[in-house]
């Protein structure tokens, strides 16, 4: 992988100028992680930013009962982490590799002083922190439905990050609608069984979308 290549072409990277950005990849550090390894904990102390070079991140965090529930799956060209962009402290949530994963990571001060001397980086960061706020809003909006349009949501969601293929576990797939397994399993057989759906050893494959938004409605919108 061709790192500098990377942060030309991926935003809001692509927002510095080529010689930075060539730059910031002399300095990143890459990394690669197994399936179900740990980048950071919940409550460790922030002190890089991370961005998804290849694989899938998992973002999660621990309910009253110390269960970590999904909340985010990050695909490459996306960063996180970035609590420590703007201030010292700790991260919030925990992260994950859903499966074999290579991330970029950084000190937070580089990125701090993009904020400082880069207007069009801060921009772009800006519009890719409102975008991710907008999905964090509609899964609060879609919590008070169904399960059924939960799950709907969620397989919708992925498709927009990974295509019809989704190589994600019912049990994941269960976590990211905030619902028990088995209640996830009985949805995705419907919907299987209605044609909507193909499943397969750790991956569902989306066969007929506009189903699921007919069903989901306006609330994904």
């Amino acid at each position: 992988m061709d790192l500098a290549r990377f942060f030309i072409e991926t935003a809001p990277f692509s927002a510095l100028p080529p010689e930075e950005a060539i730059r910031l990849a002399a300095l990143a550090q890459p990394r690669t992680v197994a399936r179900g390894g740990r980048i950071y904990a919940e409550g460790d102390e922030a002190a890089r930013t991370y961005l998804v070079v290849q694989g899938q991140i998992q973002i999660t965090r621990s309910s009253s009962e110390g269960k970590p529930w999904t909340i985010e799956v990050l695909g490459p060209g996306e960063m996180f982490g970035c609590v420590g962009c703007v201030a010292k402290g700790t991260y919030p949530c925990a992260a994950a590799a859903g499966d074999e994963v290579t991330v970029a990571a950084f000190p937070l001060s580089i990125v701090a002083g993009y904020l400082e001397k880069f207007p069009a980086f801060s921009r772009a960061l800006y519009w890719d922190m409102s975008r991710r706020l907008r999905e964090a809003q509609k899964w609060r909006t879609l919590g008070a439905e169904s399960v059924e349009r939960r799950i709907a949501g969620v397989l919708l969601w992925l498709e927009s990050k990974f295509g019809p293929t989704l190589p994600f576990t019912r049990q994941s797939i269960a976590e990211m609608a905030s619902t028990t397994p088995e209640s996830a399993i009985r949805a995705l057989i419907l919907f299987r069984r209605r044609g909507y759906i193909k499943t397969g050893w750790k991956k569902i494959t989306l066969q007929k979308p506009a189903a699921l938004r007919e069903m989901v409605g306006d609330v994904m919108n």
